[in-house]
């Protein structure tokens, strides 16, 4: 028997997944989380520990920001990451 690989970019991927139902993307999501960080509180943590160091590093105080103002900061931080990527996408 022999094994035959499909060769996939990015956005191909990105493509196939938006074609999942609901549950089906909730599900990958699940996975991916528990794959990369073992559990939700632990990307969760992650995430929070990531969110203020990038603050610190752009002068800001993430411990000092409202609920809102993290928001803005992290779509801010996405976005600046998709433009450099040269991939840039529409909310």
């Amino acid at each position: 028997m022999s094994t035959s690989t499909l060769t996939l970019t990015y956005e191909q991927v990105l493509d196939l997944v938006k074609q999942l139902s609901y549950s089906c993307q909730a599900e990958l999501v699940g996975f991916l989380i528990e794959s990369r960080w073992g559990s939700l509180d632990q990307f969760t943590k992650d995430g929070e520990e990531h969110g203020r160091l990038l603050a610190w590093k752009r002068g800001k105080d993430w411990d000092n920001m409202n609920d809102e103002e993290r928001l803005d900061f992290i779509n801010d931080i996405v976005h600046e990451d998709r433009k450099v990527r040269g991939r840039v996408y529409k909310d």
